[in-house]
């Protein structure tokens, strides 16, 4: 059964099962080419939406208000399953309420993401990565020294032992 919808002048598809309930596509979705710059309003980005190693999406924000555009290169049933996935998620909290997500907060989820991947990344390379128990889930601290039992000793003697993860 196919259910559609009109949003401005393209019609999309949406692909149901048998029993009815809408099928929803996964993706193991990547950011790569990653850029930003400044706008009127703030500041914008664009970069390529990889679906494991196929690109699938151009993304961009002009950064001067209104929503992020994303360009499927014409595969209207990519857009709709990227529409999908992104309804299909667990609402997150905001100002102690609960709000679905659009492809806008979607985005910026996966950019914080890949900015706290790229930058655990470099540090790694040259040190300890640690998270403090109080810290959020995109920040860390680093040390300078891959020595474990250099790492961990100053560690207990500042946080006390098990108040820190070595991420």
């Amino acid at each position: 059964m196919i259910t559609t919808f009109k949003e401005k002048t393209m019609t999309l598809e949406f692909t149901q099962a048998p029993s009815g309930k809408q099928v929803i596509p996964t993706f193991n979705l990547e950011i790569k080419a990653y850029k930003t710059f400044y706008s009127r309003e703030g500041g914008g980005y664009h970069f390529n939406l990889y679906d494991g190693k196929k690109k699938i999406a151009f993304v961009h924000d002009d950064g001067n208000g209104g929503s992020v555009d994303v360009d499927t290169f014409g595969d209207k049933q990519m857009l709709m399953d990227l529409m999908a996935y992104v309804d299909s998620l667990p609402p997150y909290k905001f100002m102690d309420q609960y709000h679905n997500h659009c492809f806008d907060t979607y985005f910026s989820e996966l950019i914080s993401q890949h900015q706290f991947n790229k930058a655990l990344k470099k540090h790694k390379a040259i040190g300890t990565c640690y998270r403090i128990k109080s810290d959020d889930e995109y920040s860390f601290h680093a040390i300078n020294t891959k020595d474990m039992s250099v790492v961990t000793k100053m560690l207990d003697e500042k946080f006390g032992a098990n108040n820190y993860t070595i991420i």
